[in-house]
């Protein structure tokens, strides 16, 4: 459902464009809130910007092993922590090769602290840019675009 809205110069050299109020409010957006623009192509993609810091989840590691470690390590993955300490009593060799070949298998994942009881990762990707909103209102765009081009 597109809207329309009118361009407005204010200050005579800043171009503003108010945003619809249904948007702003599924979106938490309110004065004094930060948004983002993605260009992309000749369209802008608006999102608004997390005021909050990095997720931070832990999991007890204690008698995982092998596939269920490495889902284990996904499930917190997708969960959306930024930050993910993987904890135990003694964490085994075995249990961390399992945890870094499951880092290196998921985008943007990397070991940043191991010790006896501890192995930390960290999500080094902007999570806002990569969300499946976004992805597909970019494909939505992209689509739109072609459209237009071969019509």
């Amino acid at each position: 459902m597109a809207e329309t809205r009118k361009v407005q110069v204010t200050g005579g050299s800043t171009f503003t464009v108010s945003i619809p109020k249904e948007w702003a409010t599924e979106n938490d957006v309110e004065a004094g809130s930060r948004v983002q623009f993605h260009p992309e192509d000749h369209s802008l993609i608006l999102t608004p910007v997390s005021e909050e810091g990095r997720t931070e989840g832990s999991l007890d590691v204690a008698g995982l092993e092998g596939e269920e470690l490495r889902r284990a390590v996904m499930t917190m993955y997708v969960s959306g922590f930024d930050v993910i300490a993987f904890e135990a009593d003694r964490i085994t060799t075995d249990q961390r090769r399992e945890i870094r070949q499951a880092a290196q298998g998921l985008v943007g994942l990397e070991v940043l602290e191991e010790t006896a009881e501890r192995v930390v990762v960290r999500d080094l990707l902007d999570s806002s840019e990569l969300s499946i909103h976004n992805a597909v209102d970019r494909m939505r765009l992209i689509a739109s675009s072609m459209l237009e081009d071969a019509v």
